[in-house]
């Protein structure tokens, strides 16, 4: 079942569910299969524009968010799925939905002190 908090987007192909999640794991796939840290392989694919996103690049992108959940997929293997699903474009939606929903949302808390504050004390 999809869950938006946690990132997680199930999808449907030829009868079988498939999940895109974008975990601690799966990014240090995507590390390894790029050469380079995920937050630098996502702003490169936000900053190349439409005209100039590399397919090798979105089908890495979209098996690296199916390792959490089929781990033994091949790059290949997540290309044809990602073409089953919809094609690059229904790929990139998802992609791009479920990374940022992975990612941490501000919290309007971080950096306040937690307790009550003492009589006497600025």
């Amino acid at each position: 079942m999809s869950n938006p908090i946690r990132g997680k987007i199930d999808f449907d192909v030829d009868g079988e569910t498939y999940s895109l999640q974008y975990t601690a794991n799966g990014m240090c796939e995507l590390e390894d299969a790029v050469g380079c840290t995920a937050m630098a392989f996502l702003n490169k694919l936000e900053s190349a524009g439409e005209a100039n996103l590399s397919f090798k690049d979105i089908r890495l992108l979209f098996w690296a968010g199916l390792q959490e959940h089929h781990p033994n997929m091949s790059v290949r293997e997540a290309g044809a799925l990602m073409t089953k699903a919809g094609g690059i474009a229904a790929a990139m939606e998802m992609t791009g939905k479920a990374v940022a929903d992975s990612m941490p949302k501000p919290d309007a808390s971080a950096g306040k002190p937690k307790g009550k504050k003492k009589k006497g004390t600025s």
